[in-house]
C-alpha cells in the first residue's frame, strides 16, 4: 500500500486567512537530542568540522519538519508570519 501525498498550496492557504496556528506544535524535536548534537558539534577538531556538522544537522532538522507536517521550513515561516 502506497502513501498518498498531498500538495499545499500555502498562498492559497494564507490568501484566505486560514488558521494554521496548529502547525506550531505539530512538528516536535527531543531537547536533549538537541542539546547533545550542538555540544558535539561545538566540540568539534576544527572549525571547518564544525561548519560541516552544524551544516548536517540544519539539513536534519529541515527534513524532519517536512515529514513531520507536509510543509518545508519556509513555508512554515511565511504561515507564521502571514506574509507571502
Amino acid at each position: 500500500m502506497s502513501k498518498d501525498k498531498i500538495k499545499i498550496d500555502v498562498d492559497l492557504l494564507l490568501d484566505n486567512d486560514v488558521d494554521l496556528s496548529f502547525l506550531n506544535k505539530v512538528s516536535r524535536i527531543d531537547s536533549l537530542y538537541v542539546y547533545e548534537t550542538i555540544h558535539d558539534i561545538l566540540d568539534s577538531k576544527s572549525h571547518k568540522v564544525m561548519c560541516e556538522k552544524l551544516s548536517e544537522f540544519y539539513r536534519e532538522l529541515s527534513h524532519n519538519i517536512k515529514v513531520d507536517t507536509g510543509l518545508r521550513v519556509g513555508d512554515i515561516w511565511r504561515i507564521n508570519n502571514g506574509s507571502i
